[in-house]
């Protein structure tokens, strides 16, 4: 236990002394005589430390604040006399060895590794260390005994968990015995395989935290005077430091059994029991609010290059370790002197520049482990427990800081967070999760700090032992790098998992962060961390390009052609041939028109064409005019003609005859037939030069505004002349020419393919996509090359596919760019094609001059997710750069720069986006493009394009790459090509096209992707074409693609067998035919009742979910990522008897002292039925439900403790429980009296003190009139909730008794007396009473009371009357499902919002205070599942109201703690006194609200209840606690009100007018939804 205790604040000399003292108990380094004034060099943990030993015993709290910067010890004894006890009294902790072997609760942490390890991503592996030390000259028999005194001196060696998800230390274990093994005789080779299977068997156990030992612990004698440990330990109940504490301990007891001494005084639990205390005062409410306010801004984990791995099994972690010895580590710790920082920070900030380098983003968050240890007592130090906690420390690497400005940086933010560390990074997590963000919850990159060695372990290394392999591991972590102190050497141990990793990059960030520490000890300033020396090596080689520049024009080369071939063809279309000589005539009289009309270098004339074999003399022409063109297809909108003209300002328009061309621009036609007036002879040289501009494309842009990138002859002279040179195109070569001219395709098939003497054959302008005719104009024409977007050559090859036809046989060579390559495609081509084309990859970009960069596509490799997009082409480079231009290493995602001749000169017109884009890089010098697209550099020097930044989604929290998919899918056999998209940025859709003659259903391709890829990257539909929609420029059109209708929101279906069950169990319990696997629970009419029934559906499915996740991730594709086949803790089947403890609710029931306590029902009143049931196998049935559940045989008694529940042995119950009432001869006048009239007598039968708390009655109303069934059940033993189960539980063993089979029931949840054991075990937890705060505020209210027409008499239940309304139609729609689908608001929301309108008017107050029933099963039971437990754990809580807008009212609602659980529990089972005392002075509501939630499972076909019959369910002679009751349900898409209210205070008129009043705000709600 802990106390709050104060101590007098010592004077300035005393205070110094105890200073110092407490100093040198924290850091040895301090032993000694300090003065006053110097200055203290403290770690971050060591300055936590001593703030923590100062207000232990100084009965204070020191801002932490003070203990950085110049901190000495005069300061501090100053900070101690001026701050005395403002900052809150500080535990001391007091043991209490009576306590020591009950159960008591996890830490953050542990709760974090327990359900970390079951199953979620990088799950399935507990939190674990191995560790293989050898012993020299130890005696094995001594080691064993040595250890089993340590499991007798430390509890939490003799530590497991229980079902309950709490801890317990048992008194005594067994003897624990060793495996052992001698080695000594064999052969080398055949011991050293024993040990490795030693190795490989315990490095990754996973131990039963439910079953001691949680360790286990070998030997073998490898020769006479070396003995070998091997330690496997799980770290749920121990940490590092208790590791260290235990070696340590161990080896000093085989050196001397007398070495140790008394065993510490404190135990964990003590520690826990501080914690708890600690978190109470105001500072933990301080640090939440910090944490708070930064969740939203803060960073995710580093996006380093991992893989999406679907584990079929738990992931394995792999070290990697060195060991600096103490000079570089003496060296270390000076320069963190030297920079100000601490070396943990130093140690820190090199790992963070690490990190930096091989992640996409330079601000990322690392999850910090913390020994967290306050000094509250002398043996803290001594214990073994998991005392771990964790810090998410913010790193901000942004602008590529040096080493030490980021170290200042980090310890700067750490500084900082430690001040307000009482909120844990677990915590902080929990709150990211609970916002929606799965993916940024989860932190698996870690670093922890333990340079604090225990007891000089390390001293004794090498002379008493030596520490060998070890790795450790832990549950939602790929990564954790530890920083150790080992004697007086620094270790540096990475573990990781190494699959989630591409190989080398584990390897490439070790060996830099090893380096770079190395440099640290030996540079002041070491420069930044660079890309391995193999890395830089290959870069150099790929982007070593430098070939010939040619400096010539780029239209000169065609002019050579001309002279020297004129009659030979260069341009075939289907209308016209054009020699080498009549282009030559055409293009100089075009530019001595242009001339005339001042054509000059670097201004623009539009060619404004349809594509046709006018635009090729025209684009000539124009360059040897000496201007650039700029392409233009007149088949535009007039109005996007105007705008493309009028931004590149052009005046003269080279066109076709009867094109549109603007006002105020001069149009020049190229006619059929040259003019008779068009000037003879070459036009005389202009005065353009290489770096002048050649042509101006227009491309779309993001604003709207579209851009005009301008190409220089010398950056597309370069493309098209390597391009000629590197594939041979010569006089032979013809090109079909499909691309328009504005797209910049085109310029190769006119500049290049003509250049190089070829031709280029241009099919009818009605045959741009007709792939027959293309078919046949290259066999007429023997096409050579192709050069296109890849969806042109796919539409080719599926005509050939699916005609039968031969691929072009002369095609030799297909170019293929500007658009994704379906992995199929090169197979496809060679499979329809004789003579095996050359299938080449092209990329780039418009700025950068058509290509930069190539890929011969040969054999595809099964791993690859798309085609490589290669390397770069002559004179131009290639760049994986992050935000500030730093190069990334191999696999890292960095964005996409090209540098080199082909770079455009910019944007026309448009300095400010040239700017943005065109850089110059700050170390290279060199001018670079930024392409917007994303790649990462793979170990050969290839790149991998990954796609622009928008094709990386993120879908429930899920950043997902849409390549990645598309890759999967493709890799389908009977799939051709794949295309996804994320519709609306919250689902995803695929696209297949098949394979000819392939026939799949769209389940074989989700169970295809479902197998490959984890479930949040299965697209919720694939939808099958034909073919994909292209563009006009053959590019794929993703806005033509269709939407599926099973998209619509609200119906996509479920993607796999595990969302398929969830989706079953959703529909079991929520008013909807069709769930989606995004549909929110709450948004189809769910609460937190229905969540507590669906999971138990779940459950009789074989999936298991805790409340805590269901509540958490609230669409069945979130559920399904942690759903597993394996349940927390099989409950106890066995027969529960003995004494329970009592509820929240059943407390309050006896503090009420109602007379006849006894008839107080809490079931439905009355079932209509189909038929009548027969007696026997009614009274059968109803006995396997007593039997099943326990807590309906419970005896009710008091002692000197208070009411409690006795469970009772199962007997055969009497004939009694089941009546059969015979009203066949009353008449329908009567027939209603004489039933609540027996309802009356069978209710009040009931008796708390013998067990009859459940019996049943059955009413024969005669052949004309259906049977009815009375269900009493006490109120003690039977909630809402457990009323479905009891009833879902009688009808099937009825049904079984019927069929004559023995009445099979589903598997009893927590048993009543654990689940009640953990309703006090919360009631005491840190959680509970964080909630102190709000409920105190409410016991000083002081509501003024109803209004009432008159008072004749008590509030008594004989003057209860039952007003029932019902809501229907569109009104009762809007609020099941319309609202809650539109606002994301729960029903009950939308009714308290009516509710508090309603009445507010009613009563004139501003506020309502109204008293919410709730189930009570969401968050008191932990791990517990009370699914099927049958009991009362329904929760009474006050809530202040004002009426307001529905998000307002909502907003205030969800400020009540976890849904009120809370009030009772601090109420009635809190262990203080005073507490218990607060909240009674809270006052009690005179309005109680109910909603039931859907009730439709009730109104089945066999049985309906009869609403309006509630008869007398309680006593007459009892008092009512509230003086208006609402209590709504749903069913059948209708909503019924019961309103109840006493006749002694109000008339029939007032409640019908509130109640009117309140549907009249529904339908105001209703109308708000649309």
């Amino acid at each position: 236990m802990s106390e709050l205790s104060a101590v007098p604040i010592p004077d300035q000399d005393e205070g110094l002394t105890r200073l110092r003292d407490l100093l040198a108990g924290v850091n040895s380094d301090y032993d000694r005589q300090v003065d006053p004034q110097e200055p203290l060099i403290l770690d971050s943990l060591d300055a936590v430390r001593f703030k923590s030993a100062i207000d232990t015993a100084c009965a204070t709290d020191l801002p932490l604040e003070i203990f950085f910067g110049h901190c000495t010890l005069e300061t501090l004894a100053s900070a101690l006399l001026n701050h005395g006890m403002d900052g809150g009294a500080v535990p001391q902790l007091v043991p209490a060895p009576g306590r020591d072997h009950e159960p008591f609760e996890l830490t953050d942490v542990q709760q974090a590794y327990w359900l970390g390890s079951r199953g979620f991503d990088l799950g399935g592996r507990s939190a674990h260390f191995y560790v293989e030390v050898d012993l020299f000259a130890a005696d094995r028999a001594r080691v064993e005994e040595a250890f089993n005194t340590l499991i007798g001196r430390h509890g939490m060696l003799r530590a497991t968990l229980l079902p309950d998800g709490r801890q317990q230390v048992a008194r005594e274990v067994p003897y624990y015995r060793f495996r052992h093994g001698d080695l000594s005789g064999l052969p080398e080779a055949d011991g050293r395989c024993r040990l490795e299977e030693t190795r490989e068997e315990m490095a990754a156990q996973v131990f039963d935290p439910h079953t001691w030992p949680l360790y286990d612990i070998r030997t073998h004698q490898l020769d006479p005077g070396r003995l070998r440990l091997h330690i496997s330990v799980d770290l749920l109940f121990v940490d590092a430091g208790s590791i260290q504490v235990l070696l340590a301990e161990w080896i000093r007891l085989i050196l001397d059994a007398d070495s140790l001494g008394a065993a510490p005084a404190a135990t964990f639990r003590d520690y826990l029991d501080g914690v708890a205390a600690y978190r109470a005062q105001p500072g933990h409410e301080q640090a939440r609010a910090y944490w708070l306010a930064r969740v939203d801004t803060l960073p995710p984990a580093p996006e380093l290059p991992v893989r999406a791995v679907a584990h079929a099994q738990a992931p394995a972690f792999v070290r990697r370790e060195r060991r600096l010895p103490g000079r570089v580590w003496r060296q270390i710790r000076d320069r963190a002197n030297a920079l100000g920082v601490t070396p943990s920070v130093l140690l820190c900030a090199a790992y963070a520049q690490v990190l930096r380098t091989w992640s996409r983003s330079s601000r990322f968050t690392l999850n910090l482990t913390l020994a967290d240890r306050p000094r509250w007592h002398a043996d803290i130090d001594r214990l073994i427990g998991d005392f771990t906690s964790t810090i998410l420390l913010e790193c901000d690497l942004g602008g590529a800081p040096d080493l030490a400005t980021a170290a200042t940086r980090i310890q700067g933010q750490l500084r900082r967070d430690l001040a307000h560390a009482r909120f844990s990074g677990v915590e902080v997590q929990r709150e990211l999760a609970r916002r929606g963000d799965g993916t940024q919850a989860r932190m698996p990159v870690v670093f922890t700090s333990l340079l604090r060695e225990q007891d000089s372990l390390g001293a004794l290394e090498g002379m008493v032992f030596e520490t060998g392999y070890a790795v450790s591991q832990t549950p939602q972590v790929y990564l954790d790098n530890q920083v150790v102190a080992r004697g007086s050497d620094l270790l540096i141990s990475w573990d990781a998992v190494e699959e989630v990793f591409p190989e080398g990059v584990l390897d490439d960030m070790f060996a830099a962060y090893v380096d770079l520490v190395g440099r640290v000890a030996e540079q002041e300033e070491p420069a930044p961390v660079g890309l391995p020396e193999r890395q830089l090596a290959v870069r150099r080689a790929v982007n070593d390009t430098a070939g010939p520049q040619p400096g010539e024009l780029l239209h000169a080369a065609i002019g050579r052609q001309a002279a020297a071939h004129p009659d030979a063809p260069a341009v075939i279309s289907a209308d016209a041939t054009l020699t080498y000589g009549e282009l030559d005539r055409r293009a100089d009289g075009i530019a001595h028109r242009l001339r005339e009309l001042g054509a000059q270098p670097n201004t623009l004339v539009a060619v404004l064409m349809h594509k046709g074999w006018e635009q090729v003399p025209a684009v000539l022409g124009v360059l040897r005019a000496g201007a650039a063109y700029l392409p233009v297809d007149a088949g535009l909108p007039r109005e996007r003609v105007d705008q493309l003209l009028e931004a590149g300002g052009v005046s003269v328009a080279v066109t076709q005859p009867g094109t549109y061309v603007p006002q105020g621009v001069t149009g020049l036609t190229v006619e059929r037939e040259p003019g008779r007036d068009a000037a003879d002879g070459p036009v005389p040289a202009a005065a353009t030069g290489p770096d002048d501009l050649a042509y101006v494309i227009f491309t779309s842009g993001s604003t709207g505004r579209p851009k005009g990138v301008m190409i220089s002859h010398r950056a597309a002279v370069n493309t098209v002349d390597d391009i000629s040179t590197r594939f041979a195109v010569g006089r032979e070569d013809r090109v079909l020419g499909l691309s328009s001219l504005s797209f910049d395709l085109s310029v190769y098939d006119v500049f290049g393919v003509l250049g190089a003497g070829g031709t280029l054959v241009l099919p009818a302008p009605s045959e741009s996509r007709d792939p027959g005719r293309w078919t046949a104009l290259a066999d007429e024409h023997r096409v050579t090359l192709w050069n296109t977007v890849p969806p042109l050559l796919e539409l080719l090859v599926e005509h050939c596919e699916q005609q039968g036809t031969a691929f072009p046989r002369s095609l030799r060579t297909a170019l293929l760019s500007g658009d994704w390559i379906p992995l199929s495609l090169p197979g496809r081509v060679r499979a329809v094609s004789s003579g095996a084309p050359e299938l080449i990859s092209l990329g780039g970009a418009t700025e950068a001059a058509i290509w930069s960069i190539w890929h011969p596509i040969e054999g595809i490799d099964p791993e690859w997710r798309s085609i490589p997009y290669g390397t770069p082409l002559r004179n131009q480079t290639f760049h994986v750069l992050d935000a500030d231009l730093t190069d990334k290493p191999d696999h890292v995602t960095g964005d996409l720069h090209i540098g080199g001749v082909g770079v455009a000169r910019g944007y026309w017109g448009d300095p400010e986006r040239t700017a943005a884009q065109f850089i110059v890089h700050p170390a290279t010098g060199e001018r670079l493009y930024r392409t917007g697209d994303l790649g990462r550099y793979l170990a050969d020097g290839t790149l991998e394009l990954l796609g622009r930044d928008d094709f990386q989604v993120k879908i429930g929290g899920h950043r997902i790459e849409l390549g990645e998919i598309e890759a999967v899918l493709g890799g389908h056999p009977g799939v051709r090509t794949a295309v996804v998209v994320a519709q609306d940025g919250k689902r995803l859709i695929a696209y297949a096209v098949p394979e000819t003659g392939a026939d799949f259903a769209e389940d074989e391709l989700r169970d295809h992707l479902a197998a490959k890829l984890p479930s949040y990257m299965v697209p919720a539909v694939v939808m099958t074409l034909d073919r994909l929609p292209t563009g006009a420029n053959g590019k794929l059109d993703r806005r033509a693609l269709p939407v599926p209708e099973a998209v619509a929101p609200g119906d996509e279906p479920p993607a796999t067998p595990v969302e398929e069950a969830l989706a079953r169990a959703w529909a079991s319990v929520l008013p909807v035919e069709r769930i989606g696997r995004h549909d929110n629970f709450y948004a189809l009419g769910g609460d937190s009742l229905l969540g507590v029934r669906a999971v138990a559906k779940a459950a009789e499915q074989g999936l298991h979910l805790t409340l805590a996740d269901f509540f958490a991730r609230p669409t069945i594709a979130e559920q399904a990522g942690c759903a597993t086949d394996r349940p927390t803790a099989l409950a106890d089947q066995s027969e529960i008897t003995g004494r329970a403890g009592l509820s929240p609710s059943q407390l309050w029931f006896f503090e009420q002292d109602f007379a006849a306590a006894d008839h107080w029902n809490g079931m439905w009143p009355v079932f209509e039925l189909d038929r009548k049931l027969e007696p026997g196998a009614l009274l059968r049935a109803l006995a396997t439900v007593l039997a099943h559940h326990d807590g309906l045989r419970a005896r009710f008694r008091s002692d000197d403790r208070g009411p409690y529940a006795e469970l009772p042995a199962v007997r055969t119950p009497d004939g009694s429980r089941v009546t059969e009432v015979d009203l066949g001869h009353v008449g329908d006048a009567d027939v209603e009296a004489e039933i609540a009239r027996h309802v009356a007598l069978r209710n009040s039968a009931l008796d708390l003190a013998d067990g009859m708390t459940v019996q049943l009655t059955q009413f024969d109303l005669g052949p004309q009139r259906r049977p009815r069934l009375l269900v009493s059940a006490h109120w003690l033993v039977m909630d809402y909730y457990s009323s479905r189960v009891f009833y879902e539980d009688l009808r099937t063993a009825y049904f079984a008794v019927e069929r004559g089979d023995e009445p099979q029931l589903p598997p009893k949840t927590a048993p009543l007396p654990q689940a009640a054991e953990q309703l006090h075990a919360h009631a005491a937890s840190e959680q509970v009473e964080a909630e102190l705060p709000y409920w105190s505020r409410l016991a000083d209210l002081s509501p003024p009371p109803l209004p009432v027409d008159h008072r004749l008499g008590p509030n008594t239940q004989a003057s209860a009357v039952r007003h029932f309304t019902e809501v229907t139609g569109e009104t009762a729609a809007a609020v099941v499902t319309g609202l809650p689908r539109r606002l994301g608001v729960e029903i009950r929301e939308v009714l308290l919002t009516a509710l508090a309108r309603a009445v507010t008017a009613w009563t004139g107050q501003p506020e309502l205070v109204v008293e919410i029933e709730g189930h009570g099963r969401q968050t008191a039971f932990g791990p517990l599942d009370i699914s099927r437990t049958v009991g009362r754990f329904s929760t009474l809580s006050p809530l202040v109201l004002r009426p307001g807008e529905l998000a307002d009212v909502r907003d205030r609602i969800r400020e009540m703690p976890h849904q009120g659980v809370g009030y009772g529990l601090l109420r009635h089972l809190h262990p203080d006194p005073a507490v218990r005392a607060r909240m009674a002075q809270v006052p009690v509501p005179e309005i109680g609200f109910n909603y039931w939630g859907d009730v439709s499972e009730y109104f089945t076909g066999d049985a309906r209840p009869v609403v309006e019959s509630f008869g007398h369910h309680r006593s007459d002679l009892g008092h009512r606690t509230r003086t208006l009751d609402l209590m709504a349900m749903a069913s059948d898409g209708t909503l019924r009100l019961v309103w109840t209210y006493s006749t002694n205070l109000h008339t029939e008129a007032t409640v019908r007018a509130l109640a009117d009043r309140f549907i009249d705000e529904l339908h105001t709600l209703a109308r708000s939804a649309g």
